[in-house]
């Protein structure tokens, strides 16, 4: 992966706050998604009933573009990961900073960063 470089979403994903996934929570010190529905929510469950849930929840579709624009290393006591942001190109959210997870790479290589199997999205042609 490298700063600049277009992806395109797999599937219909979950828009959690600024982080994309296929299941998504809110825990803060007046909400806790966990105890009001008992597990996370997944793209399935918003689909049948999008206004359920928190207003920072959001369903983004298929095929949606993404630049990305910032590619970082983070390092701290309990371990090291990549973080990967890019904003949004197409549909209600254009514009929008994202983080795109899981991504894979050893942060101590540097140009080591991946998209790997499972990964939420796929280089787009240019």
């Amino acid at each position: 992966m490298y700063r600049g470089e277009v992806v395109s979403l797999n599937q219909d994903t979950l828009l959690n706050g600024v982080g994309l996934t296929l299941s998504a929570y809110k825990n803060t010190d007046t909400y806790d998604s966990n105890a009001i529905f008992g597990h996370s929510i997944t793209v399935e469950m918003f689909k049948a009933n999008p206004g359920k849930y928190w207003d920072d929840l959001h369903l983004i579709s298929k095929g949606t573009r993404l630049r990305c624009v910032k590619l970082e290393r983070y390092f701290s006591s309990v371990g090291s990961d990549y973080v990967v942001s890019a904003e949004i190109l197409d549909g209600d959210f254009k514009g929008k900073v994202v983080c795109i997870n899981p991504v894979w790479g050893d942060v101590n290589k540097k140009g080591s960063l991946k998209l790997g199997p499972y990964s939420l999205v796929h280089p787009v042609e240019q």
